[in-house]
Formats: structure tokens, sequence, C-alpha cells
């Protein structure tokens, strides 16, 4: 943990339907540790920390800019979980702890189903889980 920060900064990602917000909530309600979580997702969309929307992917091409100066105060004083699909845009020095989230693909299939994912976007995210991690 940096020197500087009394709590940690704790990263959970995956792909989309892994579970990254229901363990982030339930570690932020359970820890004996001040834990603040923080949907990254959700973020983007509330503050715009977007360049436009991106309609055949259905989603947000973020400003890592914005969303880096955005995140970096909270970062600073620690005490959160970022929950967001990906990791790599986070400086090194922000996490004590990366948790990479993995899915059976049946199951997650059919999370991803009940959010009424179009199948296109559903096969790419069940290929990007694929190739996440190598067993």
């Amino acid at each position: 943990m940096s020197s500087s920060r009394q709590s940690p900064v704790i990263v959970i990602t995956g792909t989309p339907g892994t579970g990254k917000t229901t363990h982030a909530e339930l570690l932020a309600q359970e820890s004996p540790v001040p834990l603040k979580h923080v949907n990254v997702g959700n973020m983007v969309k509330e503050k715009g920390l977007y360049e436009e929307f991106d309609d055949e992917w259905q989603s947000y091409n973020v400003d890592e800019d914005k969303l880096l100066d955005e995140l970096e105060p909270l970062a600073s004083e620690g005490g959160i979980i970022l929950d967001w699909h990906t990791c790599e845009i986070f400086p090194e020095r922000w996490a004590d702890l990366v948790v990479v989230l993995r899915c059976n693909h049946t199951k997650l299939w059919n999370r991803l189903e009940k959010r009424r994912v179009q199948n296109d976007l559903l096969s790419n995210s069940l290929f990007a889980s694929s190739r996440l991690l190598l067993p």
C-alpha cells in the first residue's frame, strides 16, 4: 500500500457478467476497513468522461485522460474498490490488489442474455473472456 494512504485501492476487473459489481458491493459492505465501491462505467456515463457513444458496440469511447483525472484524487486517498472491465489504464502505483474475475462460459452467456446483450456483443464478450487468462 502506498505510504501516503491509510486504506487500500482494490481493482476488480473481468469481462461483463463475471460478477465485478456484485463482488465489489459485497466487499465494500463486509470489509472491516471502510471501502467505497466506484463503478467506473457508471462514473464515465454520469460525469461525461467519454468522447462519443459507439452505436455498433453500444458503448462509450472513454476519454482516458478525463477518467484518470477524475479518479486520481480518489486513488490518492485510498479506501476504494474500482470496478471496471479493464485495469490496464490505471497507473500501477494506484492498485494494492487487482482481482480478475472469470466465469464459466455457460453461466456467463446466461447472465448476459438476461441483460439482453446483443448476440454479436455477447459472442465478443465470451471470446474476450476466454482470452483474458489462459488456464
